[in-house]
């Protein structure tokens, strides 16, 4: 059941009741994926098995990978905003990532990205 719908407007975020209409529109999602993984081993920590579901994608609506994809897309646009930003404030650009240790503005980028995708899956 859709119970809101989240928009923006001038003021910021509104939160406008989901009609019938809207309803029927969600149920039209299709995800570009589908997590097809075979759900393996015991079935004493995820007991879904005997009910049919086989793979972890059984386990959620169409729906909820659409969101998955849309937060992804969204953190991926961030980084980059984020780089792009910490540049234009005089932070230093060498295309190193945290991986190398370092503390630039790809690297600050990827650290903020880092948060946000913690963030999105909370």
């Amino acid at each position: 059941m859709l119970a809101v719908i989240v928009a923006e407007d001038v003021r910021g975020r509104v939160y406008l009741p989901a009609t019938p209409d809207d309803e029927a529109i969600a149920q039209k999602a299709e995800p570009e994926w589908r997590p097809e993984i075979a759900i393996s081993g015991s079935t004493q920590y995820l007991g879904v098995q005997p009910y049919g579901m086989v793979q972890f994608s059984h386990l959620f609506t169409s729906r909820q990978p659409v969101v998955l994809t849309t937060l992804t897309d969204l953190v991926c646009e961030s980084r980059e905003r984020v780089k792009r930003d910490a540049i234009a404030a005089g932070m230093a650009d060498d295309g190193k990532g945290l991986q190398e240790g370092c503390t630039a503005a790809a690297a600050y980028a990827e650290a903020v990205a880092v948060y946000l995708a913690f963030a999105s899956i909370v």
